[in-house]
């Protein structure tokens, strides 16, 4: 792969952590996630602040603030390319459900179902199920509302990836990457 993947989230501090959720562009978690509480909602307008097509390295990318050093959000080219290039296998990790992926070099890590908070909701969705992790990549159109992440589950006891739009006011995890 062309970056070198982080064995954890942000927040975390092992690979079974779901670690912090964050809504994209900002760098602190929040109690709730919904557009009155989203930095970058415009609600004069019911519009939404352009931050930058790409945020992955700037001041509005929560691996870079939080770990520095080089660590970044994955671009959507990148989450592609793990995607693409990796094999996946659903299992636990500590008694915690996820998936490993595993790389052309035959090297695997672990990403939790940590869940997601999404349009308000007062509890973790999915938990167990799913994970739900940020790319730095915009979405154009549709009123400037979305942006890139990647999504794995499982089904039939088989791991699952995709690359996948969604609203910038979720609360999804960070997964950094680092140049090599």
């Amino acid at each position: 792969l062309s970056v070198l993947w982080a064995a954890w989230n942000v927040d975390a501090t092992s690979p079974e952590e779901y670690g912090g959720y964050y809504a994209w562009g900002e760098t602190n978690t929040k109690s709730r996630y919904w557009w009155d509480s989203y930095t970058f909602y415009i609600k004069e307008t019911s519009s939404f602040e352009l931050i930058g097509n790409e945020i992955s390295g700037t001041s509005y990318d929560v691996a870079h603030v939080k770990w520095g050093d080089g660590a970044r959000m994955p671009t959507l080219a990148e989450g592609e390319e793990l995607i693409n290039n990796c094999s996946f296998t659903a299992g636990t990790y500590n008694g915690v459900k996820g998936n490993y992926l595993t790389g052309p070099n035959g090297n695997s890590i672990f990403f939790p179902f940590a869940g997601f908070w999404t349009s308000g909701t007062i509890y973790l969705c999915y938990e167990g199920s799913r994970g739900i992790f940020w790319t730095g990549t915009y979405r154009e159109g549709n009123s400037g509302m979305y942006s890139y992440r990647l999504g794995f589950n499982h089904s039939f006891g088989e791991g699952r990836g995709s690359c996948d739009f969604e609203q910038r006011n979720d609360g999804y995890s960070v997964r950094p990457v680092k140049d090599k």
